[in-house]
């Protein structure tokens, strides 16, 4: 069962979509699975208060497999 719950958005800040997962040891340059596409974690911001539903927003670029 998922815990964290992260917002994806891209360097230009666009959202990408939400990941859902019960990893706890994240860290940039880790990859990852969203909607079928592969995808890399550039940063990873704190929560931010007015997102009460995500544990943090992190920055992906597109990784290859």
């Amino acid at each position: 069962m998922p815990v964290f719950r992260f917002m994806i958005i891209d360097r230009d800040g666009q959202r990408i979509g939400r990941l859902e997962t019960s990893k706890t040891d994240w860290e940039a340059g880790d990859t990852f699975e969203l909607d079928g596409n592969l995808w890399r974690i550039v940063e990873m911001l704190p929560e931010v208060s007015t997102m009460v539903a995500y544990n943090g927003v992190w920055i992906a670029s597109p990784a290859q497999s």
